[in-house]
């Protein structure tokens, strides 16, 4: 798991089942966004360089952040994702996780022999 292209897989991931939906529910304009940054965060990932690395931090952080959100009643139906919002918190920490975890494996590779 210390690819960058698996755990930009999660992130993929994670948007295209937010897209999918449960029980024919519709997102909102600001879950549609964070769609957006989960997917465009995923690819960002899978290149490894290091913009990555806060990309995917930011996204991850805003997905735990929607979910709380969603949990306390603050966000509404704006921000909810089509998943229980303790999974969109869980989700989301363990992506900031994940990609604190990789830092190594974004920017610049050392040539051989340096």
């Amino acid at each position: 798991m210390r690819s960058p292209i698996s755990l930009g897989i999660v992130f993929v991931a994670m948007a295209a089942f937010a897209v999918a939906g449960l029980h024919g529910q519709r997102l909102g304009p600001l879950a549609i966004g964070l769609v957006v940054v989960l997917a465009a965060a995923g690819l960002l990932v899978m290149t490894g360089v290091r913009a990555a690395y806060y990309v995917g931090l930011a996204a991850g952080a805003l997905t735990a952040l929607a979910g709380i959100c969603t949990w306390t009643g603050l966000g509404g139906a704006r921000l909810a994702l089509p998943v229980q919002p303790i999974i969109a918190v869980v989700v989301g920490l363990y992506l900031c996780f994940r990609v604190a975890i990789a830092h190594k494996l974004f920017g610049p590779r050392p040539r051989p022999g340096e």
